[in-house]
């Protein structure tokens, strides 16, 4: 189940702000957050409103995964992008000593942009990140149209290996182009035109139906001698 994150909004009619409260003790990596614009993380900045310390995070021109799904529901492209770009971004805040646990993964917290996805990094949210993923891959699976094969099935594997504690972005990625391409080969399977037999296979066929059909023929006779058998003696 998706955990309640409870963001706040502000901001006017140029900029748009996503805000939680903060710690203006926490460690160096909220001044690193601040200090740099780092692709895939949004831009943050820590301030005082007069009541509480608050981190705001810049959320002008993007679109929240909500407000997406709720433009059109999830397919397999969207659960590769997600995970790609999730995978980029992890990598990158390596650099940075970012905690994984620290990584906001909430349908309200993970935004497109014009340059890509950009995930919520917020020092102290200390929030277990597979938790948080496969919340996430379970809240999409409800929202998939199930009358697509690829879709459920490409969702349901990731969610069943995301459990597993030596499970990988690329592990992910690649469980997810593996399950394509196995659709994609019966879809073409199914599409594929029935061919007519030629004469010399139908007069194949004709041949090899009447061994068949005295095979059937010695099998009733058989059964129902031991049924005869078995009634009169």
């Amino acid at each position: 189940m998706l955990e309640n994150v409870n963001p706040e909004y502000s901001g006017d009619m140029s900029r748009r702000y996503m805000v939680f409260e903060a710690d203006e003790e926490s460690d160096f990596r909220l001044k690193m957050l601040c200090e740099n614009e780092i692709p895939g993380f949004l831009n943050a900045s820590f301030f005082d409103d007069g009541y509480m310390k608050k981190l705001g995070y810049d959320i002008s021109g993007k679109t929240s995964l909500s407000e997406k799904l709720a433009e059109n529901a999830p397919d397999v492209s969207l659960l590769y992008l997600l995970l790609s770009e999730m995978e980029k971004i992890f990598i990158r805040g390596r650099n940075y000593m970012f905690e994984e646990d620290d990584y906001v993964i909430h349908p309200d917290t993970v935004f497109f942009s014009e340059t890509g996805i950009q995930l919520c990094y917020l020092p102290g949210f200390s929030r277990n990140f597979r938790s948080q993923l496969l919340a996430l891959l379970e809240y999409l699976m409800n929202l998939i149209d199930i009358r697509n094969q690829e879709d459920v099935v490409c969702y349901y594997s990731a969610f069943v290996s995301a459990k597993d504690d030596n499970c990988t972005f690329k592990s992910l990625l690649l469980g997810i182009e593996k399950v394509k391409k196995e659709c994609e080969a019966e879809k073409a399977k199914e599409m594929a035109p029935v061919k007519e037999p030629g004469p010399s296979q139908k007069k194949i066929k004709k041949k090899s139906s009447f061994p068949a059909m005295v095979k059937t023929l010695v099998f009733v006779s058989i059964f129902t001698f031991a049924i005869l058998f078995f009634l009169f003696f």
